[in-house]
């Protein structure tokens, strides 16, 4: 079941309606039990054993974070909760997305990478005292399989989604009439725009070498306005939904290509990705409180992980290290020369 399909709404309907009748302080666990149960189908639409993947993700993030609590309170740090929770997560990431390139009969599971990060945010940020732990696990299991942003985000943190499952949501007219436009204005940019233009750039792509210059180079430009219109219309789509049920989930793309320089791309694409990799990574290295080239390292192995994610193959690689590459060139040769302090992925 994908956003874009007359199945969503008739299940966005039904969802809404038992949400409406369950969304009071007395009958909460009801209401996110309703939502966790219809999540949990949502994804199952696209395979039944998807399911047993966001099973086995929160209950391992469920359990360390009782872990990394525990520990706190009893003086230690909680390293051991939080590092078992990122080996094991990631674990089960690396054995479906990167045994694809090895085995292409492997199914690989859709939105594995997004609610596995979105995962990680949930017991780094115990780990960090950001957040406390959270005792029951339908809210945990919730917020890890929350249909909006299950199959491509934006990743929540657990900072800003929980404390929402913990309470009422405030559903209005308005709430509902502007989740209502934004997911049409989503569904637009995804079927009429990112479609439409797929099918120039897929003809043109298929056969190059019977194409002219022109034609690929016209098929270059709407690629990249496909790929844009595709991701941001789903994110809006996904954002709408969760708009619709009085939920707030963050903004995922800021018109990125409305920008002159590489920096401030980053900071407008996927930004849900991008801020995760900027808190959970890069100022985890050290940010840029270290020595020039410790900083150097620290935004090359961001732009490298980056790459990794979108994809197991040598040409993601490269991607992420041409951007890497672009920006240390805007850095110390562009017009206004940047400054570490200011970079954020």
């Amino acid at each position: 079941m994908l956003f874009n399909s007359f199945e969503y709404i008739i299940f966005i309907i039904a969802v809404f309606v038992l949400f409406v009748a369950t969304n009071r302080k007395q009958t909460l666990l009801i209401r996110n039990f309703i939502l966790l149960a219809a999540s949990w189908y949502f994804y199952s639409c696209l395979h039944w054993w998807f399911v047993m993947l966001l099973l086995y993700t929160t209950t391992v993030n469920y359990l360390c974070g009782r872990w990394i609590d525990a520990d706190q309170n009893k003086g230690r740090n909680g390293k051991a909760g939080t590092a078992v929770s990122i080996i094991l997560s990631l674990t089960i990431l690396i054995v479906f997305k990167y045994a694809y390139v090895f085995d292409s009969s492997i199914l690989l599971p859709v939105g594995l990478s997004f609610f596995t990060f979105q995962a990680l945010t949930y017991t780094i940020d115990i780990y960090r005292k950001k957040i406390p732990v959270e005792y029951n696990p339908i809210n945990v299991a919730l917020f890890i399989s929350f249909f909006p942003t299950l199959l491509s985000g934006p990743i929540e943190r657990a900072r800003n989604l929980l404390p929402q499952l913990r309470q009422k949501s405030t559903i209005s007219w308005e709430s509902i009439t502007s989740g209502a436009g934004l997911f049409v204005w989503g569904l637009f940019k995804k079927v009429v725009i990112a479609d439409r233009l797929a099918q120039y750039v897929n003809l043109a792509y298929l056969t190059p070498e019977g194409q002219s210059g022109s034609t690929l180079a016209v098929a270059a430009v709407f690629y990249s306005f496909q790929i844009y219109c595709d991701f941001s219309g789903y994110a809006d789509m996904a954002i709408a939904s969760g708009r619709i049920l009085g939920f707030s989930i963050m903004q995922n793309f800021n018109f990125p290509y409305c920008v002159n320089t590489i920096k401030e791309f980053w900071r407008r694409w996927h930004i849900s990705l991008t801020s995760w990799f900027t808190e959970y990574v890069y100022i985890s290295m050290g940010g840029n409180r270290v020595i020039k080239p410790r900083w150097i390292l620290n935004i090359s192995t961001v732009f490298l992980l980056s790459g990794i994610w979108h994809g197991a193959t040598w040409s993601f690689v490269l991607w992420g290290a041409l951007h890497a590459a672009y920006y240390f060139l805007e850095y110390y040769l562009g017009p206004k020369k940047g400054s570490p302090a200011k970079f954020r992925v």
